[in-house]
């Protein structure tokens, strides 16, 4: 079951959220190809203005932290360690800041 599905504006890749035994795991979908590219464990994935990272939520070395993904896979790293959970990553226009919103402010 795919949820939280969302792309770059005027691409054909989509990102996706599957539910499975294991928790939520992200991936990429190219909708022209059908290819989908797994990126691993994670939620609130985000497309970077310019299409070539993706930020995401995923258990970091202090709870739910902020992570950036290349959009082709790879290493993740991680940007927050932050003591409550993080969660709604948006990019902003410069690609320089990622603004998240802290779950414990209500």
């Amino acid at each position: 079951m795919w949820a939280n599905l969302n792309s770059t504006c005027g691409s054909q890749t989509w990102t996706g959220v599957a539910d499975t035994q294991d928790g939520p795991r992200i991936s990429t979908i190219n909708v022209d190809t059908g290819e989908v590219r797994e990126l691993g464990p994670g939620f609130f994935p985000r497309w970077s203005t310019d299409g070539d990272r993706i930020a995401l939520v995923a258990d970091g070395s202090d709870g739910q932290e902020l992570f950036v993904v290349a959009a082709e896979g790879g290493e993740r790293l991680q940007v927050t360690e932050h003591p409550e959970r993080v969660v709604y990553p948006l990019w902003s226009g410069p690609e320089t800041l990622i603004f998240v919103a802290d779950a414990s402010a209500g």
